[in-house]
């Protein structure tokens, strides 16, 4: 893996209709790399937060991390 940086980035505009209820927690999913977080719930119950855990980081192949993780889509539709 490479030690690209993260990057601040402008929240999309689907965030402002988007209501968060209750508390987050961010949580990392890749061992390898723990700068790589997802926000859940944080009044999941032990056993749902667990659940949600293991499915994320059983699929953090669906997530793009970089622009190398999104090979074969063409630039102009993931740039902004």
């Amino acid at each position: 893996m490479g030690d690209a940086p993260l990057v601040e980035a402008t929240p999309p505009w689907w965030t402002s209709q988007v209501k968060l209820e209750g508390k987050t927690k961010e949580i990392s999913i890749n061992d390898e790399d723990p700068r790589r977080v997802v926000t859940i719930g944080a009044d999941l119950t032990p056993e749902r937060e667990a659940e949600l855990t293991d499915f994320l980081r059983r699929n953090t192949n669906v997530f793009a991390w970089t622009p190398a993780d999104i090979a074969g889509i063409d630039r102009a539709i993931i740039e902004h």
